[in-house]
């Protein structure tokens, strides 16, 4: 697992630092949202109560990147695991340099796709709902990843701020 990892870490980084070397301004690129490479860092966030059983992770290393309406990348999980993922990721300016976003995909990394069990990972629904002020090339990003409740309704589980840079 080390080795696919420190692959992954070198080609995210030959990815990133490409389009970054062409345009050092913090203006913010000057080209639709599909030609545009971002990066997310980060990861901090709030979980919410009946969503906070078991965490011992508000810091998930998050390292992402997205191109063309996909996403793929790495994060800690709120339970200490390494967890991968990619999404398919929707985006719209509704106001102007404030934008909305929305992803559904999948991730491996926890042991239940709600809570931790301790068992072998698992392959799971990952999604949430953003909004971001897209003013500069660094854009603060807000995401809210939403879960099932015990009354089968859907709820914020989680409250995430994750920066992301675009080229």
């Amino acid at each position: 697992m080390t080795i696919l990892k420190d692959i992954f870490y070198g080609l995210m980084i030959i990815i990133m630092t490409t389009p970054a070397m062409a345009d050092l301004s913090l203006e913010k690129p000057d080209k639709p949202l599909n030609e545009q490479w971002m990066v997310a860092v980060g990861g901090w966030s709030k979980h919410m109560n009946g969503f906070s059983d078991g965490v011992t992770n508000e810091t998930h290393n998050i390292f992402a990147v997205e191109h063309d309406g996909w996403s793929a990348g790495y994060f800690k999980n709120s339970y200490g695991r390494d967890t991968f993922f990619v999404a398919k990721v929707w985006r719209k300016e509704f106001l102007k340099d404030i934008e909305g976003s929305a992803a559904f995909g999948i991730s491996r990394g926890y042991t239940r796709c709600i809570g931790d069990d301790n068992s072998g990972k698992n392959i799971c629904p990952v999604g949430w709902i953003g909004i971001s002020y897209t003013k500069y090339k660094v854009v603060p990003t807000i995401k809210v990843i939403p879960a099932i409740d015990d009354n089968g309704l859907p709820k914020p589980a989680v409250i995430i701020f994750s920066p992301e840079v675009r080229f």
